[in-house]
């Protein structure tokens, strides 16, 4: 919790909260009570983090929506069981004042199974057609500590806080889907062989792996460009962030199965950083250019200042050498002057 009040104090997403080891560690605990549950979920490598505070430009929770906005037969099984959840954690109290969860029961929500063609109807159609269903709203409080495990379909949003909530609100999401769906981050989960005694039939299980650092800082940045930069949860953190965040995707990227690697290029926060990168890149460009075309004026300047002193010198030298045969010259007419007033009385 106390990493993401720094983070987001600094300007940082809270989600960066991903680069340390605990919130690894938080997900293995996670992934503990899926196996006990008996589920075999698992992580899909999709991860939110949140701050929710008093202050104005803190105080807005996540806005309504679906996990998954479309529906899809597919991820349901047979007997109705959604097979992607939400697990979600709370780091603090969450309240109605500091900030909770707030939830439209599936049972009471007529779009929670909707066709593709009634899909195209946003939650705000579904309130506003039948207004009885904002009694139906539930609240969900928790105590710091708490798990919260939803499906993909359920519409849920994040509170408004209260300006005199006593503290923040800090949670930490993780998605979890069903092995049978493609997860765009294959690296995340490794397939091992537990040990087992005597003659007891040995079975591959999967593992969380805890991902190196660059492969860390690809599912931050990934996680930014399709999530926190979109409105209406984004909020500025600086082109030279978000130029580190491109370079974080592109560095390991390819790791990435194709359809999910193109959908993150496509989106609008990838598309941005490129083109920022790439207008620096041409402005850095021009600047050299330009420096290097003043560097050759100015040598070319230096050049012929030191040559016109050059000049200037020799010229000096030739009028001081000239000067110098003048006074000579001076001297010996003065000689003979001398020598011819004195003429006649040497030859008388």
């Amino acid at each position: 919790a106390d990493g993401i009040s720094r983070l987001s104090k600094a300007g940082w997403p809270p989600h960066v909260i991903g680069v340390y080891d605990e919130m690894w560690i938080l997900l293995q605990k996670v992934m503990q009570v899926h196996k006990a549950t008996g589920s075999n979920a698992q992580p899909s490598g999709d991860f939110a983090a949140f701050f929710v505070g008093p202050e104005a430009r803190d105080a807005e929770g996540y806005p309504p929506h679906r996990d998954k906005m479309s529906y899809d037969p597919s991820t349901f099984d047979k007997d109705g069981k959604s097979k992607i959840t939400t697990s979600w954690v709370a780091l603090t109290n969450a309240t109605p004042e500091t900030s909770c969860l707030y939830v439209l029961p599936a049972c009471k929500d007529p779009h929670y199974r909707s066709t593709k063609k009634e899909a195209k109807k946003s939650w705000k159609d579904a309130f506003f057609e039948s207004p009885s269903l904002f009694q139906d709203i539930r609240a969900l409080p928790a105590a710091s500590g708490s798990l919260l495990v939803f499906t993909h379909r359920l519409l849920h949003w994040g509170s408004r806080a209260s300006k005199l909530a006593v503290h923040p609100r800090l949670a930490i999401s993780f998605t979890f889907q069903d092995p049978s769906i493609p997860s765009a981050y294959p690296f995340l989960m490794q397939q091992q062989q537990p040990q087992c005694k005597g003659g007891e039939q040995k079975q591959l299980q999967a593992i969380l792996t805890p991902p190196s650092l660059p492969l860390r800082l690809l599912l931050i940045a990934t996680q930014w460009m399709n999530y926190y930069s979109q409105p209406p949860i984004n909020k500025p953190i600086g082109d030279a962030r978000a130029d580190l965040m491109l370079g974080f995707f592109l560095a390991e990227h390819k790791r990435m199965p194709s359809n999910f690697m193109e959908a993150t290029l496509r989106s609008v926060a990838c598309q941005q950083a490129i083109m920022k990168r790439q207008v620096h890149n041409i402005q850095t460009t021009r600047i050299a250019v330009r420096q290097a075309a003043t560097e050759k004026a100015n040598e070319a300047v230096r050049r012929l200042i030191e040559k016109e002193r050059l000049q200037q010198r020799a010229g000096d030298e030739d009028r001081d050498e000239d000067d110098e045969d003048e006074e000579e010259d001076e001297e010996e007419d003065d000689g003979d002057d001398d020598i011819a007033e004195y003429k006649p009385w040497l030859t008388k």
